[in-house]
């Protein structure tokens, strides 16, 4: 566009340079208003751009200033319950500093301190753990347990506060020490997967000391709900980070720059805003860790004690600020260029124009004038008119009294239609009027009859133009006349010439038709309609549509364009071959010649007239040329014998077909290579020579020959040869037969023709020719097999001449049945079916059923080819089926199944157990299919109609669980169950289905869920109660055990022997009783402690329980082999329980070894019978299992082998099972006996079936 518009500047100025200083004045005024209307523009879009840039900037403060109050309320609030919970809990806690030690010690203290913790978390929303931690780093108490006893004291926010209470004891000055919040900054979580923000205040003595510290981690997700607030648009972000430049949140989120040090950049908008030192910023700019540019408000959030501030970000993309700006811009820009086009165009046009009119004058005056010149002495006369009532004569040309005998004054002044015939004068007025109220019209041609001085009227031809204005208003019409009586007196005798032409083209059986291109209206004579199987009254009215319609839609495409070229001048005449449909349906192909014989005024196409001949015959000509060229093709290259062109000069192949050279043995370029004589090496050359001239004359050589073939041998052939001519030139055509082939084929067929006529013999049924004369109305069986006698009892003779006998033995009520099916195949010449009955001679009544197909004989007698077989067995079975479908009707009408057989859009079966489970009848089912669908429940009719529409797409079944609302309102639960019947192309898909009532068996599925859910709950509460019994008795335990200690260190030299050793077995019960409780607690952990599932190597685990089992491989010398060594498969577990599975597993192998051997232990895994599992086994050479005791092996607390000899408790084995079964595997012990060693076997599911 903007080429276009600099061409058009360019040939203004152009033409404004070179034209009158009019013209020069009216292009300064437009490019002037040019100048105007772009400085407008332009001083809008940057208020408009300034505007939204600022009110964008206000939002984004306030959103800012908004998080920030939000964020310091919070943190004012965490630090309240900081203090709180340091005056309240944690200096309580220390004072009891003489007895600490014992108190980390007491699951007492640990429990009422998390209490505590927990409760003060619970008040207090945004805060994800509370921690006390003493001065050595270590977390003595925690809001999460499973925090309890890490170590933190290299971590960044420890160290700070550490070094900040050692600066604050050393210096005795900073008095607000006790009062200052450390913000620490964010560092990665050890325990959940994420970046925490801890605040923290130091816990000090009162002489001073350090002595911890207590801290809150921020919730992330709490304190992202306060930046997701303010981010309303899709492109604004939200982002919280620490005074020193670490990214703590980030909304929405981003988790690969959660951690990110932003000050690292000093181009960064945080390093901006910090060397700012404002409280708020506002910029913008390429955002450091993205890369976009942005529109960015920043606000610091700092507390009165707060040792380090936090900063909160709230951004927009500018190209989204900027959008709709843009959108303006262009629809600006595009405005503006429109009214610079249409404004310069509009210009250029109108001075154009005006300079055009101008010309236009001059050259009228001159043409005028000239035409004066012109007509003042030829046959041609003018006359003007004016443009009023009757058309008054305004000038005559002066040749017009001496051509039309009246003088100039009988004619001015004197309406023009006076002199005009008055069968002539309406079509001439509706012609001068339509041509005047069409601007584009200069002129026009008409013919019409004018009256003379004497009152004879001529024909004259009329040259009218019509003198416009440069608006292009009619102005007068100049008539130009030519008198054309005599060419009037022509037509006539051309048209009487046309008729007889047209008779000429009835006797040669030629259609002809005139069309009137603007009307549509056209005629065709009789032999058009003849052509097709109708008559001009059966396709009356006739006009362009009965062509179009009765056309074929590929020929009427191509005809169309054929006239359209015509039409516009390319072809001279119009000719188009096409094919029209018959009355009787078939197509007849027809020659379409035609011409353009007239236009209207305006020059478009009015009147066009042709013929049709019928060329069906030459098509079919044409076709079987075609046919008998593709015949010769296909016969050249497919047929199984040799064929080759000769070159009848040098005796060599020049084209041949595959089998001429695979025959003999040659491929095709060695066989191109031979001459006549290398392949017939037993003729003569001169015999060779001699059969060459005689084919030369137009002989036929047929004869027997013995060819070559490649490897020596000689194959039998007949070969025929003769001369043809392809395309001008003269080739030897030679076919090869293999003579072998065709005696063996000829043995073939007659053997085949025995066979046949064998199989006919004992073909169960008649095989036959029925014949019948419909002039004779005779009938006769000129071929019937010996089987004739088995359906009718008569023998071929007796039928072979007249059939009236079989006749006979149709029985009475079926004759007139055979007869009429007869006739019918007769005049449709379909195939004959028919089912009868035949009263036979000796098997009384049978059914039999024939088969013929009709062919008419060149006598115009039909000849049908048939079978008659009997039926008679089969009619039983049919009868025995129509029993067995009432049978199964009235089985289904007595279950409480609902049996159904439909189509997409009707039911086409269905029993009466429908009317018991839907409550609605079979009638009303059968007149609304649609029933089914619309009792279906709400809640499962979108998931119901997606399963019915796949499977009718996919067209198979479904099988679906659903529930049905009954009339009554009833609810039931229903079990439907379909599947694709095959039927026909031309039928509908059919379904066939099942549907069963279940919903006594939803309730109780329904029952044993909640009794299902009950029974977890109570394991979970067994699990719960386990891991509370074990974990609170352990407190009694070790008092009893310290005590009972006590006891024997004071009390020693005062016991005697006995005594002291009933204190020993007390330490020693306590002990063991502690262990057994420890025991018990691992196992109820197990599931509940654990890593979280994930995809791992087995081989990691099993080192990694080698490892920890170290000291004991090396204590035992053990031997331990992995097979295979490498490749261990890949399983979705716990990395920890995994470990423990194998650590267990392998220790016991280490642990039960016969004395004085080294133990040797073997672990292997392999393919499981179940491709979804692997194996995993441990064996060892060790001490073994008794039979008997293998069932007791992995149950709680159970022991094989007394504690004197073996220690332990038996709870190893019980939780390897407890760790399979929740990994979902099995675990089992075999053994061959006591000191034969023993193999612990499990199986563990795959992951994904992959290979490490």
């Amino acid at each position: 566009m903007i080429k276009s518009i600099r061409a058009l500047c360019t040939r203004v100025f152009t033409q404004v340079h070179s034209q009158t200083p009019l013209i020069r004045f009216e292009w300064s005024l437009v490019i002037g208003f040019w100048c105007i209307l772009a400085f407008v523009l332009a001083f809008v879009l940057y208020k408009d751009r300034q505007r939204m840039l600022a009110e964008e900037s206000d939002y984004l403060i306030h959103q800012a200033q908004t998080l920030t109050t939000n964020i310091r309320y919070q943190l004012t609030a965490i630090d309240s319950l900081l203090v709180n919970a340091r005056e309240q809990i944690a200096y309580p806690l220390f004072s009891m500093q003489p007895h600490l030690a014992s108190l980390k010690e007491s699951d007492y203290i640990h429990q009422l301190i998390e209490k505590r913790l927990r409760a003060q978390l619970k008040i207090m929303p945004g805060i994800r753990t509370l921690a006390l931690v003493d001065a050595q780093g270590l977390i003595i108490a925690s809001s999460n347990p499973d925090l309890i006893g890490i170590n933190i004291s290299q971590r960044a926010h420890f160290q700070q506060v550490k070094q900040q209470a050692f600066q604050h004891t050393a210096s005795k000055q900073d008095t607000t020490f006790n009062d200052q919040l450390f913000v620490a900054p964010p560092f990665p979580a050890s325990v959940e997967q994420d970046w925490v923000l801890s605040l923290s205040r130091a816990l000090m003595s009162s002489n001073g000391t350090f002595l911890g510290m207590i801290s809150a981690s921020l919730d992330p997700s709490f304190f992202g709900q306060q930046l997701k607030a303010v981010t309303h648009t899709q492109d604004a972000r939200a982002a919280l980070a620490h005074g020193e430049g670490r990214l703590f949140l980030m909304m929405p989120e981003r988790p690969e720059l959660i951690g990110m040090d932003l000050s690292t950049n000093p181009d960064s908008f945080f390093s901006r805003h910090q060397a700012q030192n404002k409280k708020i910023t506002l910029m913008t700019g390429h955002v450091h860790t993205t890369g976009e540019q942005r529109l960015l408000a920043q606000s610091r959030i700092d507390l009165e004690n707060m040792n380090t501030p936090l900063v909160v970000a709230v951004s927009r993309d500018l190209k989204i600020i900027y959008l709709d700006w843009y959108q303006e811009l262009g629809i600006a820009s595009l405005l503006f260029f429109f009214i610079i086009l249409v404004s310069g165009v509009g210009l250029f046009f109108y001075q154009k124009k005006r300079h055009l009119s101008l010309e236009n004058a001059k050259e009228l005056h001159n043409k005028l004038y000239a035409e004066h010149e012109l007509l003042s002495s030829g046959p041609i006369f003018a006359i003007i008119c004016q443009l009023t009532k009757g058309y008054l004569i305004q000038k005559i040309s002066d040749n017009t009294p001496k051509l039309t005998g009246y003088q100039e004054k009988a004619l001015v002044n004197t309406p023009y239609l006076n002199l005009l015939h008055p069968q002539d004068r309406h079509q001439f007025i509706e012609l001068v009027n339509q041509a005047i109220q069409s601007p584009h019209v200069k002129s026009f041609e008409h013919s019409y009859r004018l009256q003379d001085q004497q009152g004879q009227y001529h024909w004259y031809y009329d040259f009218t133009s019509i003198i416009r204005d440069a608006q292009g208003k009619a102005l007068a019409l100049h008539f130009y006349l030519f008198d054309q009586t005599e060419l009037k007196k022509t037509e006539q005798a051309l048209e009487q010439e046309r008729t007889r032409l047209a008779d000429i083209l009835y006797g040669t059986h030629a259609g002809t038709w005139e069309w009137n291109v603007q009307t549509g209206e056209t005629r065709f004579n009789s032999r058009w309609a003849e052509m097709i199987g109708y008559t001009l009254e059966e396709l009356a009215p006739t006009n362009i549509d009965t062509w179009m319609k009765l056309t074929h839609p590929e020929d009427l495409q191509r005809s169309s364009q054929l006239l359209e070229q015509h039409f516009s001048g390319h072809l001279d005449y119009y000719e188009c071959e096409a094919r029209m449909r018959h009355k009787d349906g078939h197509w007849v192909w027809v020659l379409d010649r035609g011409r353009l014989i007239r236009r209207d005024a305006a020059g478009q196409p009015l009147l066009v007239s042709g013929t049709h001949q019928d060329i069906s015959q030459q098509k079919i000509a044409e076709l079987k040329i075609e046919e008998s060229e593709a015949l010769f093709r296909s016969l050249f290259y497919s047929i199984p014998d040799g064929i080759m062109l000769i070159n009848i000069d040098t005796g060599r192949p020049v084209h041949f077909n595959r089998v001429a050279h695979e025959q003999l043995g040659y491929t095709y370029t060695e066989f191109s290579q031979l001459a006549i004589n290398d392949i017939d090496q037993n003729e003569a050359i001169e015999e060779t020579q001699a059969r060459f001239r005689r084919l030369k004359t137009g002989a036929v050589e047929d004869f027997e020959a013995w060819h070559t073939c490649k490897d020596g041998s000689l194959l039998p052939m007949r070969v025929k040869v003769c001369c043809i001519d392809v395309k001008g030139q003269t080739y030897f055509l030679a076919i090869f037969h293999d003579l072998s082939q065709i005696k063996a084929s000829q043995a073939a067929h007659q053997e085949l023709l025995a066979r046949l006529q064998k199989l006919a013999q004992l073909v169960p049924g008649v095989v036959y020719q029925y014949a019948w004369d419909p002039q004779s109305k005779q009938a006769s069986f000129p071929y019937a097999s010996e089987g004739i006698k088995d359906i009718y009892g008569v023998t071929p003779e007796e039928v072979k001449e007249d059939a009236h006998l079989i006749f006979t033995r149709i029985y009475p009520e079926d004759v007139n049945i055979v007869v009429e099916s007869i006739q019918n195949s007769a005049q449709s010449l379909r195939v004959w079916t028919c089912r009868y009955r035949v009263q036979h001679p000796q098997k009384g009544l049978i059914w039999v059923e024939g088969h013929a197909t009709p062919e008419k004989t060149p006598e115009g007698h039909i000849l049908w080819h048939g079978y008659i077989f009997d039926i008679s067995e089969r009619r039983q079975i049919e009868s025995a089926l129509e029993e067995s479908e009432r049978r199964f009707q009235q089985f289904a009408n007595a279950v409480d199944l609902v049996f159904w057989i439909r189509t997409t859009d009707k039911i086409l079966y269905i029993n009466h157990a429908y009317e018991n489970i839907w409550g609605q009848t079979t009638e009303y089912l059968y007149q609304n299919p649609n029933a089914f669908i619309e009792s279906i429940h709400p809640e499962d009719k979108a998931r119901v109609l997606s399963a019915v529409m796949a499977s009718r797409q996919q067209q198979g079944g479904f099988d679906e669980v659903y529930r049905i609302v009954r009339p009554d309102q009833q609810i039931r639960w229903i079990h439907a169950r379909s599947y694709a019947i095959t039927a026909d192309i031309e039928e509908q898909p059919r379904t066939a289905g099942i549907a069963q009532d279940i919903s006594q068996r939803v309730q109780a599925e329904q029952a044993l869920q909640e009794v299902t859910l009950e029974l977890q709950r109570s394991n979970a509460e067994l699990e719960e109660f386990a891991y509370v019994v074990s974990h609170d008795l352990r407190q009694p335990l070790r008092m009893v055990n310290s005590y009972t200690q006590l006891l024997e260190r004071q009390l020693k030299v005062q016991l005697d022997e006995d005594t002291q050793q009933m204190m020993h077995f007390l330490r020693e019960g306590a002990q063991r009783m502690d262990q057994m409780l420890l025991s018990l607690l691992e196992y109820s952990r197990v599931g509940r402690k654990g890593m979280p599932m994930q995809a791992l190597n087995v081989e990691t685990s099993i080192q990694e329980a080698l490892h920890f089992l170290f000291p004991q491989i090396q204590e035992t010398q053990a031997e331990i082999r992995l097979e295979p060594e490498t490749e261990w498969p890949l399983l979705y577990a716990s990395q920890d329980e995994l470990t423990r599975l194998f650590q267990n597993l392998i220790g016991n192998a280490i642990k039960y070894h016969v004395a004085g051997q080294n133990p040797k232990i073997t672990i292997q895994v392999n393919q499981h019978k179940d491709p979804n599992f692997w194996c995993f086994s441990v064996c060892d050479q060790g001490i073994g299992i008794a039979h008997n005791q293998i069932e007791r092996l992995f149950k709680v607390f159970q022991r094989l082998q007394t504690r004197e000899k073996y220690e332990g408790f038996g709870v190893g084995l019980a939780i390897c099972r407890k760790i399979v079964e929740r990994h979902g595997g099995q675990i089992w012990a075999e053994s061959a006996g006591e000191g034969l060693g023993t193999c612990i076997q499990f199986t563990l599911p795959c992951c994904r079936d992959t290979l490490v």
